[in-house]
Parts: C-alpha cells; sequence; structure tokens
C-alpha cells in the first residue's frame, strides 16, 4: 500500500474497475461519488468507528486546533463532511 489508505486504494481500483466491489467509509465514497456508485449498508451491518483526536505535546496551537474542531463551526463541518459529531463538554 503506498501513501493513500486502504480506503482510498479500495475506491481507486473499484472506479479503474480493477475491483468489481469494496468496503470503503461513506466518507471516502462520496469524495469519489462522479467514478463509483455508493450503496449503503442497513444500519445494522454497519460497525461503529470512532475517530480520536489527541496532540502530541502541549501547545497553544495544538490546543487552538482542537478547540476549533469542536466549536459550533467546526462540528458544521464535520456534518457536511459525512461524519459524526463529537460529544458535547469533553
Amino acid at each position: 500500500m503506498g501513501p493513500e489508505g486502504p480506503t482510498s486504494s479500495t475506491v481507486s481500483k473499484v472506479g479503474l474497475g480493477s475491483a468489481d466491489a469494496g468496503f470503503v467509509y461513506v466518507t471516502d465514497a462520496k469524495i469519489s461519488s462522479d467514478r463509483v456508485q455508493a450503496i449503503r449498508l442497513p444500519r445494522y451491518a454497519q460497525p461503529p468507528v470512532r475517530y480520536q483526536i489527541c496532540q502530541v505535546k502541549r501547545s497553544a496551537e495544538a490546543a487552538a486546533f482542537i478547540s476549533k474542531v469542536r466549536s459550533g463551526p467546526g462540528r458544521s463541518l464535520l456534518k457536511a463532511a459525512g461524519f459524526g459529531l463529537p460529544p458535547k463538554g469533553l
């Protein structure tokens, strides 16, 4: 696997016709909707996916970035991109 992650590699293979189908995150399929057809799985068949955010070291820039992601506008951007929202108040 190259610099792409496994799901973007899968989307590429399906988009190029090297694979008939594959399982990927909805956000990866969304950005390639001109080349692939996404078929949503029933909710009961979708495993929960949790992303974490952390900072490598204490810094004002890292803390500001995390605050921005968790802010109202940051949550709106996540939702618009197809991601779930982080819990409020953590």
